[in-house]
């Protein structure tokens, strides 16, 4: 039963509680960072996807608003359901991605993972996921630019490509200012920095 998917459902909830319309995006866990799938939640807030077994991270974005993202596991008999996604603030992070020799990078992969991991409700939920938390994904544009709109908080912004070892920074994002991050790849062991 590999091809085995059941219903992951929930609601989405505007920052004072209330039932919402959003759009729902789901991205894959580890093994399939770039799997990833959209829904709708109506008016009174209640989505249902149908997703195949494995691990996925479900967020909910509307109007400059997004969720924190919730861990969501499919295996060969179950779904999940009571997914609630609290819709908040959210900064951008933008940056260059270049290779080893400086020249901008297009098509260098992403990720941005959250740490640690806070609900907008004010709890912390980090005892139910790996820590750090995926966040989001993308890849640089034809001329090596990103730019996400990512949750509030702490994270780490990691890119990637074919051939090259990975670069990452911490960064505080926060709603008042985007937040510029350039990463250099490198040819050996990868950077790390703190922003």
């Amino acid at each position: 039963a590999s091809g085995a998917s059941h219903a992951v459902s929930g609601r989405v909830l505007d920052e004072e509680g209330k039932p919402t319309a959003a759009t729902i995006v789901v991205l894959g866990d580890e093994e399939r960072v770039t799997d990833e799938r959209r829904g709708q939640a109506g008016p009174d807030g209640a989505f249902t996807l149908n997703l195949p077994v494995g691990d996925w991270w479900v967020h909910a974005e509307r109007e400059g608003r997004m969720s924190s993202p919730r861990r969501a596991s499919v295996d060969e008999q179950y779904g999940e359901d009571d997914l609630d996604l609290t819709l908040g603030a959210t900064g951008r992070v933008w940056g260059y991605v270049e290779d080893p020799d400086g020249r901008r990078l297009a098509g260098a992969r992403i990720l941005l993972r959250s740490e640690p991991y806070f609900d907008y409700s004010g709890g912390m939920i980090s005892s139910q996921l790996p820590d750090p938390a995926p966040c989001l994904h993308a890849s640089t544009d034809d001329a090596g630019r990103y730019d996400l709109a990512v949750c509030l908080g702490c994270a780490v912004v990691q890119a990637d490509a074919n051939g090259l070892a990975g670069a990452s920074a911490e960064v505080e994002v926060d709603a008042a200012q985007p937040v510029q991050i350039d990463l250099r790849l490198s040819r050996g062991v990868s950077p790390h920095g703190r922003v």
